[in-house]
């Protein structure tokens, strides 16, 4: 029971980084959104407002304007949570130096698989259209490939 008891805080210890950088991008995004919808609005009172964020073209403009500041919420996110990560890494890996190897391997190996990972989506998308988000029109395939093939593994 104590072995089972001491895996599952393990996991759970493992898992909060990932949640932690989740909410903290939550929070980036909703204050983007925000930001979005106060240049929407202009001079529409609030019920206006209402049923306009209902129509599709509202959606649309705001589903290409996230995905052009993807990169940007994810920078802003790391640059946030990257003193709180480095503080309690630096608290559990007691090694004095690192070398080139300690750090280019795992990065290589993150973005191997989550590029293999994007392409599959991807044409795997052009068979079954299931998102829009790997249409070529509304996400820019360099920031594709920065944001979560690079710095996600780097995050990670």
């Amino acid at each position: 029971m104590k072995n089972k008891l001491k895996y599952v805080l393990n996991f759970i210890k493992v898992l909060i980084w990932p949640i932690i950088f989740m909410i903290g991008s939550f929070i980036i995004r909703y204050i983007f959104v925000a930001m979005f919808n106060s240049k929407e609005r202009g001079s529409m009172n609030e019920p206006e407002f209402l049923k306009y964020i209902k129509t599709i073209n509202y959606q649309e403009k705001l589903n290409d304007y996230m995905n052009s500041k993807a990169l940007i919420i994810t920078i802003i996110t790391f640059i946030i949570l990257f003193p709180l990560l480095y503080r309690v890494y630096k608290k559990y890996v007691k090694k004095d130096k690192f070398t080139i190897k300690d750090i280019y391997i795992p990065i290589l190996f993150g973005i191997s698989i989550s590029l293999i990972y994007n392409i599959s989506f991807y044409n795997l998308n052009n068979v079954i259209h299931f998102t829009n988000n790997f249409d070529g029109s509304t996400i820019p395939i360099y920031i594709l490939i920065i944001t979560t093939g690079i710095l996600g593994p780097v995050l990670e």
